[in-house]
């Protein structure tokens, strides 16, 4: 599916934000991005177009997201850039 992904690394922001549209995604739900550079300069912020993909959680990933959850931040997301 289509998405647009907005890259900043200034002195203000360091952040990597993806706009899916109107895809939901909850807890436990993985989603992957292809096509984008591994980095960007420092002082440079970007917007792409780009591929993403939603793997949607069953039944059981998505209950044992919410119940651990509720216990702390333990790995709440997971965030990779690769070349």
């Amino acid at each position: 599916m289509p998405c647009t992904v907005d890259l900043e690394a200034t002195h203000e922001h360091f952040h990597a934000h993806v706009d899916l549209g109107d895809v939901q995604v909850g807890p436990g739900d993985a989603v992957t991005v292809r096509g984008l550079p591994s980095r960007i300069a420092i002082g440079e912020k970007r917007v792409f177009t780009s591929q993403a993909e939603v793997a949607h959680a069953g039944v059981v990933r998505r209950a044992w997201t919410k119940l651990t959850g509720r216990f702390g931040f333990q790995d709440l997301y997971d965030v990779g850039f690769e070349g």
